[in-house]
């Protein structure tokens, strides 16, 4: 009870803390905004230029308006006494740019795609005449980048939506950025990466981008981090129809930015409009499109099952015209991959403890040192007797049947089976976006993930490998307020909750059916599942040594404001982060053991030499290990605060 009270009095004073530095961040925020704003978020765009006349000279005094063409939402400034003006915390989309000055033509390009972290210049050239009269630019060849320093690319939305994706895996779109290497397990399908029936989720980050090491990049979505403690690994990949856009920065990353080694990965999701959109699809990849496995043949297995499946629905719209815009997204993932498997299994005899007609088998228990050479003498009939044999290894051998009967004759093994592992995910993405007046626009986006293993299970019964699950809740709320048209102030509140473990099917079964022994000892055990078992020569039952289980719970306040003043534009904002992880985690062994066997107990000099006889499966009834292990293991815990504040300037030395 007082390791319980103990934990509640940590968790208290760190919500507390927490508490007071969202209130310390949110004073600032509204100080700095009320005395020198602006406030510019990730996940937005900005678009600069310079007003002319046709003789070059620059129009101050112009207004500029910048009109969202999917929810009318329009922003307006006036052009400084340089001729210069910037919009900032624009939503990644399309936009028209108009500009008026009396005794000038209306000047008016549309339309203008601004993306995610980027920034657009538009510069007008105004011709005399009248308001009343429009200067319309369709299309412009596009300029270089020349308003930031930063390194990176925008994937944007249509090569999200239609590059084909072997499961549709977004992470795998930031390969196509100049700089970004990939690493293991991150091509295809997000579930089974590892190799069919197994998921590691520290691979959904395994990517070296700008030179820095795998699995150190940040990743944000919608302005909200979802990496966290662990090496950064990623909790969260939104679904591809979900993703509006991204941006994958390489290097000389803007202040922001922190807590990450090589780059960064900014992805914006999709929002409602005044228009209706909607789809519904399905991807598949099907056995009946694939030739049997020329070992499934030999075996007389048949065609081994491929069926991956993908399908989802997703629709955004108005919910109230120019005011209220929502989105909705659901996808469902499901494959099961069949391998086919060959190896040897214990024949219905020699669980029986009869070994005849193999190598001579030797009792340990004879051993003697003839001329400085053990010597053992064989067991009669090259059998053993039933009393001889270990209570635990008979359980397992017939009771439990860790291994089923043979059922071939191959020159490589006397089983076949075509096991199914495979993945399942599906996942829930829901925003809503409000302009609650000119001044001020709020939305807020909640997630659910889960996706699970279906694991490799070559017996068919509760020998499978270990199967990973993961869940992840994140709800994000924006809030972005226009003070005048030259101070902004932006804020990001979210909460990211990530569970994820790797666990046996086997697992918290009862100890006590592999004998007396196993029931008291059970009581000292952490966890339970089956015994883990390596018999030479047979196949082994892999995923026992695995048991792992996490918690992450990440709390982010993440307050921002820009000021344009003239030529200088100033950023200022701060990023706090409490960070919550717990783990249980194994690393050789895990509680209910892992034990190996060889032909040394059983051979004529205890050595595993050829020439020297003996049978591990022999070794395996008696009971005699030839190594093995097993830990205790206990949960581990931390808290994590990354507090930070930074400050920009950009400064335009000229047009």
């Amino acid at each position: 009870m007082e390791g319980v009270r103990g934990s509640r009095m940590k968790n208290y004073k760190c919500f507390k803390e927490f508490r007071v530095w969202l209130q310390v961040a949110a004073i600032v925020a509204l100080c700095l905004g009320f005395a020198s704003q602006p406030l510019f978020s990730q996940a937005v765009g900005t678009i600069v230029g310079t007003v002319t006349d046709s003789s070059g000279a620059v129009i101050p005094g112009a207004t500029v308006t910048i009109t969202n063409l999917g929810t009318s939402e329009k922003r307006t400034i006036q052009t400084d006494s340089s001729g210069n003006y910037r919009v900032v915390n624009l939503v990644p989309g399309r936009y028209r740019v108009e500009i008026m000055r009396e005794g000038f033509k209306l000047f008016s390009r549309e339309p203008v795609a601004v993306e995610v972290d980027s920034v657009v210049r538009i510069d007008a050239s105004m011709s005399v005449g009248e308001v009343t009269e429009v200067v319309q630019v369709t299309s412009e060849t596009p300029l270089l980048q020349t308003e930031s320093a930063a390194l990176g690319q925008v994937v944007e939305s249509k090569t999200v939506l239609e590059m084909p994706l072997n499961g549709r895996n977004v992470m795998n779109l930031i390969a196509l950025v100049p700089g970004v290497v990939p690493q293991g397990s991150t091509s295809g399908a997000i579930a089974s990466n590892q190799g069919a029936g197994h998921t590691n989720n520290w691979a959904f980050n395994n990517y070296q981008i700008g030179g820095g090491g795998a699995g150190h990049g940040a990743q944000f979505v919608d302005g909200a981090p979802t990496t966290g403690l662990g090496g950064n690994m990623v909790a969260l990949i939104v679904t591809q129809d979900a993703i509006q856009e991204f941006r994958v920065v390489t290097n000389n990353v803007s202040a922001e930015y922190g807590r990450f080694g090589g780059g960064v990965v900014n992805m914006a999701t999709k929002s409602g409009s005044n228009e209706i959109h909607g789809a519904i699809y399905e991807y598949f990849r099907n056995k009946v499109l694939n030739a049997n496995n020329f070992f499934a043949n030999l075996s007389g297995q048949k065609k081994p099952a491929f069926n991956q499946n993908q399908y989802g629905a997703s629709v955004g719209g108005p919910l109230r015209k120019d005011k209220t815009f929502g989105f909705f997204n659901f996808e469902r993932y499901k494959a099961s991959i069949c391998s086919t498997y060959i190896t040897w299994v214990p024949t219905l005899a020699q669980r029986a403890g009869d070994f005849s007609g193999g190598k001579t088998i030797y009792d340990a228990l004879t051993t003697t040192t003839v001329d400085g050479k053990v010597v053992r003498t064989p067991f009669p009939g090259n059998q053993i007797p039933s009393s001889r044999f270990d209570e635990t290894a008979n359980v397992i051998a017939n009771k439990e049947q860790y291994w089923p009967a043979p059922n071939a004759n191959l020159s490589n093994g006397n089983f076949a089976s075509t096991p199914v592992p495979g993945g399942k995910s599906y996942q829930i993405n829901a925003r809503g976006d409000q302009s609650l007046s000119d001044k001020q626009r709020l939305f807020l986006r909640f997630t659910y993930w889960n996706l699970a293993d279906i694991s490799m299970n070559r017996y068919g019964n509760l020998t499978a490998g270990a199967a990973s699950h993961q869940r992840t809740h994140q709800a994000v709320i924006g809030d972005t307020y226009t003070l005048n048209p030259s101070s902004i102030l932006d804020l990001r509140l979210s909460f990211t909750r990530s569970f994820y473990d790797d666990a046996p099917p086997s697992h918290g079964r009862d100890m006590s059916v592999y004998g007396a022994a196993w029931r008291s000892l059970q009581k000292q055990m952490s966890y339970t599942s089956n015994i883990g078992l390596s018999v030479a020569g047979m196949g082994t039952f892999p995923g026992m040594t695995v048991d792992t289980e996490h918690y992450r719970d990440t709390y982010a306040l993440m307050p921002s404001m820009t000021k344009i003043a003239g030529q200088h534009s100033l950023k200022f904002g701060a990023d706090v982060r409490l960070m919550d992880y717990s783990h249980r985690e194994t690393s050789d062994y895990p509680a209910s053991g892992v034990f190996n066997f060889d032909a040394g107990f059983t051979s004529a000099d205890g050595t595993t030499a050829a020439a020297a006889g003996g049978q591990p499966f022999a070794s395996f009834m008696l009971g005699y290990v030839a190594s093995g292990g097993m830990q205790t293991v206990r949960r581990t815990g931390q808290f994590n605060w990354y507090k930070a504040v930074y400050f920009t300037d950009t400064f335009q030395i000229s047009r």
